[in-house]
């Protein structure tokens, strides 16, 4: 259920028990967004609804909180003050309750700067470098606003505000008359009664004679910005009680989904960089990130989840990605690792890249994070070069990791089966323990995460369109750039071959059709040609067709040389042929 109350009270509790939590974004309004809600406010439109979350006293010291800006600078680089352009930390000792602004920062923000704050930007034609280029500055009304006659027809503006210069009220001194009143100084206004003295101060500050319409006009504004400020309930809010932090993080992820859209990731990299003392975590993962995918020598696409999930597996944390596993105290141990994570997650990107798997056939990005996990376990080891140790862990590892992809290991309990792997990492020596990798994840999966003679099977019937059916069709060309030069998944024997009228037209009987149509899209009747290839050969009699290939197409394809095997008729012949060959392949690569 909404609740209200007026700006004043709200007001009064920022930076007390009304913080704002780490993952907001900063402050970003500029001046006319600030004006425009005081405008928006003298004319009685409701400013939008704000979303509040109670955190209970349990859950009070686990995060960190920022305090609202009270004096606001668009770029403090450029001049010595104690004001800041960024939200600082808060302290909340002594409160038993905190309320955190969910939804609404920008809004309160600009109600707290323009009633008790200010706001500092550079003049115009002055350098930033010089410090009387940029000027404190307190939002002024001026009561002989005028709503009948708007101020500014191409922005809607009604009534005049304006960051001015000075604390005290003032008569501006052109030729067009108008009274410049510090807006904060309604706070001070206790009642109704003390409006009516503070009207005739303002009448009697003027020299010149001042008419009984622009008397009025001093008194309503004066009135109402005193009523929309200190008795109208003008911030309606939802107050958010729930205490699962990853429910409520949801709940932001919705409620900001209207300005720039957020990831789960932003949100902790917001919690990181509260929390991280010697560098920026957000700069630092973004950055990796973008090294990972474009640095090496094959493209990736790695996305800061990734990163973050393998921060926990690393950090020896629990691996459920969700916001209580970034406490302050995890978030530090993080930090304490991050080097030595880095290292070690890009060793294992640059194997598996070695392997021939990146961008364009990776199935599973979290079956990269155990070999990490492997190589941050032994002290950042290399596994390049020809020593007894290294070629044994990279066997280990490739044959390991070409299983894992091809039964699907990652797919459904990959928490479980992460934290398995990296227990069964330290509990074990240099040496890559596959076997015992295959054991302990078996007991939880029920998958065979072995490639044996059964396995190969079902591999063959891998289907069509598939991202497991790229992945094995990729292993059988290891010398291809999956990443960077497009592919097309091809059907040897074309497609349009198969339909059934045409099949009876041929002669064949129902079993045979049904034998035709069961093998038309597995595996072995599946080859990788680039698009260009895949454009001339269309649908064209395969036969016909790979006599304009050379003699190395076949053996790159594993095509078998029986020219009989390549007519229509001994479709499900050639099958069984090439089967063997692509079972053999697969038997070498995976060192089977």
């Amino acid at each position: 259920m909404y609740q209200t109350r007026n700006i004043s009270d709200v007001l009064d509790g920022i930076n007390k028990d009304i913080l704002l939590p780490a993952i907001q974004r900063e402050f970003v309004w500029d001046r006319e967004q600030i004006t425009r809600l005081f405008d928006s406010l003298m004319r009685e439109y409701p400013i939008g609804s704000f979303l509040f979350w109670n955190v209970e006293e349990e859950n009070k010291d686990n995060w960190e909180y920022y305090e609202f800006i009270k004096n606001y600078i668009t770029d403090d680089r450029f001049i010595s003050t104690q004001s800041r352009s960024r939200n600082v930390k808060a302290n909340p000792h002594g409160q038993s309750k905190i309320t955190l602004v969910l939804d609404g920062q920008q809004r309160l923000s600009s109600l707290y700067i323009g009633l008790m704050g200010s706001y500092t930007y550079k003049q115009k034609w002055k350098r930033k470098s010089n410090e009387d280029a940029w000027k404190k500055k307190y939002l002024f009304m001026n009561l002989l606003s005028n709503p009948d006659q708007p101020i500014d027809e191409t922005l809607g503006f009604k009534y005049e505000f304006r960051f001015l210069e000075g604390k005290d009220d003032k008569i501006n001194e052109d030729s067009e008359k108008k009274y410049w009143y510090k807006v904060g100084k309604i706070l001070d206004i206790k009642n109704t009664n003390e409006i009516v003295d503070k009207k005739y101060e303002i009448i009697d500050e003027f020299d010149s004679d001042i008419s009984r319409s622009e008397e009025k006009r001093i008194s309503s504004n004066l009135s109402l910005l005193y009523k929309v400020i200190k008795d109208k309930e003008a911030i309606n809010y939802f107050n958010e009680k729930e205490q699962d932090l990853d429910k409520v993080l949801d709940i932001f992820i919705r409620t900001n989904e209207g300005g720039t859209v957020l990831s789960k990731s932003d949100l902790l990299l917001s919690l990181a960089t509260a929390n991280w003392e010697g560098r920026d975590a957000r700069e630092e993962i973004t950055n990796f990130v973008d090294y990972l995918n474009k640095n090496l020598e094959k493209n990736n696409n790695f996305n800061k989840d990734f990163i973050l999930k393998s921060c926990l597996v690393l950090s020896d944390l629990s691996v459920k990605y969700e916001v209580k596993n970034f406490t302050k105290d995890n978030l530090d141990k993080i930090e304490e690792d991050w080097e030595n994570i880095k290292k070690s997650t890009k060793k294992a990107v640059r194997l598996v890249n070695r392997f021939g798997v990146h961008s364009g056939n990776m199935t599973s990005k979290n079956a990269i994070i155990p070999i990490a996990n492997f190589i941050f376990e032994n002290d950042n080891l290399t596994l390049i070069g020809d020593s007894p140790i290294k070629a044994k862990n990279r066997k280990n590892i490739k044959k390991w990791y070409f299983t894992s992809l091809l039964t699907g290991l990652f797919s459904g309990q990959s928490d479980n089966v992460l934290t398995k792997i990296r227990d069964v990492i330290q509990n074990n020596g240099s040496i890559f323990p596959v076997e015992e990798i295959v054991k302990e994840t078996g007991k939880i999966t029920g998958k065979v995460v072995k490639i044996n003679e059964e396995v190969l099977d079902n591999i063959l019937e891998f289907e069509y369109n598939r991202s497991k059916t790229f992945f094995a069709l990729s292993l059988l060309y290891p010398n291809e750039d999956w990443g960077r030069i497009p592919y097309s998944e091809d059907h040897i024997f074309p497609r349009s071959k198969f339909k059934e009228n045409k099949l009876r037209n041929r002669g064949f009987s129902e079993d045979e059709i049904k034998n035709y149509h069961q093998k038309v899209d597995n595996l072995a009747n599946l080859q990788l040609i680039t698009d260009e290839e895949n454009e001339r050969k269309r649908d064209k009699d395969f036969k016909k067709w790979i006599q304009t290939r050379n003699e190395s197409f076949y053996d790159k394809h594993l095509i078998p040389k029986d020219e009989e095997l390549l007519q229509f008729d001994e479709f499900l012949n050639f099958i069984d042929k090439r089967e063997e060959l692509i079972k053999d392949k697969l038997k070498d690569i995976i060192n089977m």
